[in-house]
C-alpha cells in the first residue's frame, strides 16, 4: 500500500526550483571562494513551504524547557508550522511528546499548559488519554465492533532533551540530537544551563524571512557597521569562528584589551566570561551568551516574510533573588533593545533587497565562516 500524502505537504518542491546547479556549487566552494545562499531561498513565494518540508518536518526543534513541565501530571502545548504539539510528564516523571489531536474527530485535545490528574480529555466528545498517550476513555463506544483502544494511541513525536531544552522532531526515525552535540557540551558545561531559570524578556514581529534573522545572528562581520556603539567593547573583527563536528556553529567575540562588557546582573558562577559567545543549533536554536545572562531566541514562523522573535533570558536561580532584580533586568533590556533595533534596521533592508528582480548571488566574506557552515548545512537538507 502506498503512503498517503497529507494535503498540506509539498513533496513536489525541489531545490532546482530555487537555484541552478552552478549557484549551489558556488555555495559549496572552499570558504575563501564561496558564495552565499541565493536570495530565492529568502523571497520565493514557495520558500516557506520548502523550509517546512525539508527542514522543520525533519529536524530537531526546541519547544520548551523541562521546567515548563515541573512535576508529574504537567502538560504543555504549542503549535509549530500548523502542527499541534502536546508535551506531558507522566507519573514516573518521564516526558513525552505527541500530536495534540484527538483520534476521534480531530479536535485539539489540550490547550495552554497546566496540571492534570492522570488523563487529558478532549472537550468535544470526551475521549480521554493517559499521560503516556494511550487511549483511556471512549464514551458510548461499547457497541462499536472491531474497535481496539490500543490502535488509537496518540501519535508520538521524536523527543530529545539537551541542556534542559526539550526538542521535538516530526520525523520519529531521525537520529537523536544530543549525541551530535557532545563537543558543544564541553563548551557549555560550565554554564549549567539545565539548572537555570528561564524568564520572558521580549517579543516582536519580523516582516522578513527567518533565515535573514539567523544569518544576522550567525556572524559578527556586520558589527562594526550596524553596531558601532558596542563594537569598541567587543570588536566584531576579532571574532573567532570554531570548526564544528555537528549540526551547529559557534563563535566568540573577546573583549577589547582594557575594556569589559559591563554586566548588569550578577555574574554566572564559572560561566564563560571575557566577551560574547554565540551558539546556533540548526535550524532554529540560538543562544547569545555574555557574562551576566544568556538570551535564548525562540520562534513563531508563519510565512515567507512573517515570524515572531521570542527572546527569553536565562540566569542562575539565585540571580532572580538579588535586590532590585527587576530593575536590573530592565536595565539589561534597555541595553540589548538598542542592539536588536539596529538588527531590525538591517533585516528590513535585506527583505526589500532579496525580493528585487535584479538581485544576484553575493560573495561570502571569510569573516562569515559560521554563515558558510549554516548555508552548506541548508543546501545539504534542501538536496535530500
Amino acid at each position: 500500500m502506498s503512503k498517503l500524502i497529507h494535503p498540506a505537504a509539498r513533496p513536489d518542491l525541489d531545490i532546482a526550483q530555487f537555484a541552478s546547479p552552478e549557484q549551489i556549487a558556488a555555495v559549496r566552494r572552499p570558504l575563501n571562494q564561496a558564495a552565499l545562499l541565493p536570495a530565492s531561498f529568502y523571497a520565493h513565494p514557495d520558500s516557506h513551504a520548502l523550509d517546512v518540508e525539508k527542514l522543520f518536518m525533519r529536524h530537531w526543534l526546541p519547544v520548551a524547557r523541562t521546567s515548563e513541565l515541573p512535576e508529574p501530571g504537567s502538560y504543555f502545548t504549542r503549535e509549530m508550522f500548523g502542527e499541534p504539539i502536546l508535551l506531558t510528564r507522566d507519573e514516573q516523571g518521564q516526558i513525552h511528546a505527541f500530536n495534540n489531536v484527538c483520534r476521534h474527530r480531530n479536535r485539539v485535545i489540550a490547550e495552554g499548559h497546566g496540571q492534570c490528574k492522570g488523563t487529558l480529555t478532549c472537550p468535544y466528545h470526551g475521549w480521554s488519554y493517559g499521560l503516556d498517550g494511550s487511549l483511556k476513555g471512549t464514551p458510548f463506544m461499547e457497541a462499536a465492533e472491531n474497535f481496539d483502544k490500543l490502535e488509537y494511541h496518540l501519535p508520538r513525536l521524536g523527543l530529545d532533551i539537551w541542556q534542559g531544552f526539550i526538542f521535538i522532531n516530526f520525523d520519529v526515525d531521525a537520529p537523536l540530537l544530543s549525541p551530535q552535540l557532545k563537543t558543544l557540551d564541553q563548551v557549555l558545561e560550565p554554564l549549567k544551563m539545565s539548572e537555570m531559570a528561564c524568564l520572558d524578556f521580549d517579543r516582536y514581529q519580523a516582516p522578513w524571512n527567518w533565515k535573514a534573522t539567523l544569518d544576522n545572528f550567525t556572524e559578527a562581520y556586520h558589527q562594526p557597521t550596524i553596531h558601532a556603539g558596542i563594537d569598541p567593547l567587543v570588536p566584531g573583527r576579532g571574532a573567532i569562528y570554531d570548526d564544528v563536528d555537528g549540526p551547529y556553529n559557534l563563535f566568540w567575540i573577546p573583549n577589547a584589551p582594557g575594556t569589559s562588557f559591563q554586566p548588569v546582573l550578577p555574574e554566572m558562577e564559572n560561566a564563560i566570561s571575557g566577551g560574547l559567545v554565540v551558539v546556533n543549533v540548526f535550524p532554529l536554536f540560538h543562544l547569545l551568551i555574555d557574562p551576566s545572562a544568556i538570551m535564548w531566541l525562540d520562534w513563531e514562523i508563519r510565512g515567507v516574510n512573517d515570524h515572531d522573535l521570542i527572546w527569553r533570558m536565562m540566569v542562575p536561580p539565585e540571580s532572580t533573588q538579588v535586590e532590585n532584580f527587576e530593575a536590573k533586568k530592565q536595565e539589561l533590556y534597555g541595553y540589548v533593545k538598542q542592539v536588536w533595533d539596529e538588527d531590525v534596521f538591517a533585516c528590513v533592508g535585506v527583505a526589500k533587497g532579496a525580493s528585487s528582480r535584479f538581485t544576484t548571488q553575493g560573495r561570502l566574506c571569510p569573516q562569515e565562516k559560521s554563515l558558510y557552515q549554516l548555508h552548506n548545512w541548508l543546501v545539504d537538507q534542501y538536496e535530500r
